[in-house]
């Protein structure tokens, strides 16, 4: 099995003080596709931010192929990882466009 490409070790996150989830461990390995389910308010947005380094969890830490994640420059990180965020503003057909299979949305 390969090393991991993006893990998580002992991750919490939350805002104001307020966990949304606590003591994540996982690893995504190359190739993996992973569907990230949950309702509202569950703290999905939060382990996506996190995992990109947009938002500093409360413990533990994130790392890009074994290497912590804080000591990997932004311009590194932004070659290796990558999110487009889905929004449920494009209902008209002209506000999207096909790529690849997948729709995405113009803006």
């Amino acid at each position: 099995m390969s090393a991991a490409a993006l893990e998580a070790l002992g991750l919490s996150a939350g805002h104001g003080g307020k966990s949304v989830f606590a003591a994540l461990d996982f690893a995504l390995r190359p190739g993996e596709v992973v569907a990230l389910l949950g309702p509202n308010g569950c703290g999905k947005t939060t382990l996506l931010r996190c995992l990109f380094g947009l938002h500093r969890p409360m413990r533990g830490e994130v790392r890009l192929e074994g290497v912590p994640l804080a000591q990997v420059p932004a311009t590194q990180r932004a070659r290796r990882i990558a999110c487009l965020l889905y929004t449920s503003d494009a209902a008209d057909e002209e506000d999207s466009v096909d790529l690849g299979g997948r729709r995405i949305i113009k803006k």
